[in-house]
């Protein structure tokens, strides 16, 4: 019995040492398809991706690409978990990465969001905080960095976009259209103006534009930015979600629609909508004008005269174009797997913006922030980090914005951005994500670039910014 009772004594020891030690971390499985991103398992509050031991050291310069689906809303991918429709590819990239689900954009249209994007602030698009040397590409070109941009939505023109000037080897798929000679342009019309006709909608030079800026040029492209000194800074914008709500007829069955409905903003208006003036009561005719006052004078992007039925065919048409857009991140993916990218690039996956299907009467998007906030301002954010990092895929569950991207990778880089935030008010710039990763940040002494080196004259952004309004209005955003 003593020496039972010694070996008893012994086994609890041992046991109780063992309990004390600190777990070793499993090697990774390989994902399966069909999988959810982990849920850390800590109050929404305080939910961190926790960090694994990393078996490589990570590159001190790592090569970012960020990846901007174009009037891509939150619920519309499978990031989301409200979300019906199907997106493949990024399902399988949140088994790897972070997967923020409360992220919001800035803005609800196209220039001021990306300008949160690409610089970190909040507000100040067009303002004297709008200068070359606040965007991510000017920053980095300073570490080393070789920076590409490769965007369809004409409104990120390096012509008048301050944030995507200092962007080397950039291409702008709608300038390019616009730019091309009839006889350039001819070879493409056949199928361009087919796809146009096969949705019921008669060919412009608006809906040609569009269809032309497909995913499928962009990925024509996107190999040869790769090419070239490490590390990279790319940017890529996908506009195939973005309306008339075209999709690949293999994604979308049209027979299932029933009848035929046009374009959203070239479709035939109701007589409230043409002319509110002639509307005999006065609390319909008010309820009318402040609507189309909302959506910035343009009365094709409210919803009233459109049936339930017109609205669900536009959503689905939609879904369908995401589900185009998530086959190309799918593809870019590849690309980098291909050419052996993927263990030391982060790879940043967010929206410039959502749209609205009838969401407080409106249609589309770009209401001066004032439409549903759900439909039009909430986005997905994902960032998919080198395995060296040691990052769990996760799913956190803090409201974050994309003006808070630029700062993460900032201090990911050692950047102090102390230089650019005092040229804003308090507030006015977002925040390193990293302590929700669970790790600590440490920049080193590299200073952002003073205002005053790189600053536009006044008269030249004047210039700039009169041609981005008459582009924005060209592409039928404001009336």
């Amino acid at each position: 019995m003593p020496a039972l009772r010694r070996l008893s004594i012994a086994v609890a020891l041992f046991l109780a040492a063992c309990n004390q030690r600190e777990p070793v971390a499993p090697a990774p499985a390989a994902p399966r398809r069909a999988q959810p991103p982990v849920a850390v398992a800590q109050p929404a509050s305080t939910t961190t991706a926790a960090a694994v031991p990393a078996a490589n050291p990570c590159p001190k310069r790592p090569n970012i690409l960020i990846l901007v689906l174009d009037t891509v809303r939150a619920d519309a991918t499978e990031l989301d978990a409200r979300s019906r429709n199907h997106t493949p590819a990024l399902r399988e990239l949140a088994t790897h990465g972070v997967n923020f689900t409360r992220a919001y954009s800035t803005w609800d249209s196209t220039p001021p969001s990306h300008f949160s994007i690409l610089t970190g602030y909040v507000n100040g698009h067009q303002t004297e905080i709008d200068q070359p040397e606040a965007s991510l590409a000017w920053q980095l070109r300073r570490l080393g960095y070789r920076s590409f941009g490769l965007v369809a939505n004409g409104n990120l023109s390096a012509k008048f976009m301050r944030s995507v000037m200092p962007f080397g080897n950039y291409t702008n798929l709608q300038e390019q259209w616009e730019a091309m000679p009839a006889e350039k342009k001819a070879p493409y019309l056949p199928a361009i103006d087919g796809l146009i006709e096969h949705y019921d909608s008669q060919p412009n030079d608006w809906y040609r534009m569009f269809v032309y800026s497909s995913a499928d040029e962009i990925l024509s492209r996107f190999d040869a930015k790769l090419q070239g000194k490490r590390p990279f800074l790319g940017f890529i914008n996908l506009i195939d979600s973005h309306d008339p709500y075209f999709p690949k007829p293999e994604r979308y069955d049209l027979a299932k629609d029933g009848p035929k409905l046009e374009g959203v903003r070239y479709r035939t208006l109701p007589p409230e909508l043409a002319d509110p003036e002639s509307i005999a009561d006065p609390e319909r005719k008010a309820k009318i004008k402040a609507l189309i006052a909302k959506a910035q004078g343009r009365a094709w992007s409210v919803s009233e005269g459109l049936t339930k039925e017109q609205l669900r065919i536009y959503r689905k048409r939609y879904d369908a174009e995401v589900r185009d857009t998530d086959a190309a991140v799918g593809r870019i993916v590849e690309m980098l797997k291909k050419r052996q990218l993927l263990d030391d690039t982060i790879l940043v996956i967010t929206a410039d913006h959502g749209e609205s299907f009838g969401e407080g009467g409106l249609l589309t998007h770009s209401f001066n922030n004032s439409g549903d906030r759900e439909a039009t301002n909430r986005v997905n954010l994902l960032i998919v980090f080198p395995p060296c990092y040691g990052f769990r895929p996760a799913r956190i569950d803090r409201s974050c914005t994309i003006a808070d991207i630029a700062p993460t990778l900032y201090d990911l880089l050692g950047v102090d951005t102390t230089a650019l935030e005092d040229k804003a008010p308090p507030g006015n710039f977002g925040r390193s994500l990293l302590p929700l990763l669970g790790r600590e940040s440490a920049p080193s002494q590299t200073a952002a670039t003073a205002p005053s080196k790189g600053s536009v004259p006044e008269a030249e952004r004047k210039k700039q910014d009169e041609e981005a309004l008459k582009r924005f209005r060209s592409l039928g955003y404001l009336q």
